[in-house]
């Protein structure tokens, strides 16, 4: 049993799994796809496995005109710490 079984047992329900890179983001969505195929499944709902910088840059996209404004600050180095 992999270690991250529980993760991929808590994205089946639906919850957010945020990865702190892009490495283990791919990893995840890996293991995840192939629990699927495993399950039988042909085809699946797209799970809420994000890397931080993705679940950032959708943030700020969702934000929108807030967004644009969250952007230019940390553009001018405010916020990166």
């Amino acid at each position: 049993m992999s270690k991250y079984q529980s993760l991929i047992a808590a994205a089946q329900s639906g919850a957010l799994i945020l990865t702190a890179n892009e490495r283990l983001f791919r990893y995840l969505r890996g293991l995840y796809d192939q629990s699927m195929q495993d399950a039988g499944k042909q085809v699946w709902d797209t799970p809420q496995i994000i890397s931080y910088q993705g679940w950032l840059k959708r943030s700020l996209n969702e934000l929108g005109d807030a967004g644009d404004f969250w952007r230019r600050v940390k553009r001018c180095g405010f916020g990166s710490g």
